[in-house]
């Protein structure tokens, strides 16, 4: 089994890091109060007979599936509806990096890697600003 698949439910983050990293990508003072709030669960699959990843975001507010082949350039949709090409990395199936190019706005670089043993953190960077939230493994998918 990879490393990295399973089931993340949201432990902490810096509240003012969250929001400084909104508002660079442009989102409203209504919505990053909404998304500041929330307490994402994160679910990664891997299907070894199709090579391919599947990564769950669960929130109150949007639920999103995210689908990639690594190397592969994949259309998506940003949480704030901003329309994009994804591409998916993994290094040592234990780290996942999506590097996300927008048609408006930022581009986007997302890390997610597995540490200290039952915990995933989430490191979102736009233009100079990032955030890191950190997650608690629930249970392997």
């Amino acid at each position: 089994m990879v490393s990295i698949v399973g089931k993340y439910e949201f432990d902490q983050s810096d509240v003012k890091d969250d929001n400084d990293y909104l508002k660079s990508l442009g989102v409203g003072l209504v919505l990053r109060k909404v998304l500041t709030t929330a307490r994402p669960k994160l679910e990664i699959l891997y299907a070894p007979d199709t090579d391919e990843w599947c990564i769950k975001t669960a929130t109150t507010f949007k639920t999103t599936t995210f689908r990639f082949k690594v190397g592969q350039k994949v259309e998506d949709e940003t949480f704030d509806a901003r329309k994009c090409t994804t591409m998916g990395e993994i290094f040592a199936d234990d780290k996942i990096v999506l590097h996300q190019t927008c048609e408006e706005g930022p581009n986007v670089i997302v890390v997610k890697e597995k540490f200290d043993g039952d915990k995933l953190r989430m490191t979102l960077i736009a233009d100079n600003v990032s955030t890191t939230q950190i997650f608690k493994r629930v249970t392997p998918a």
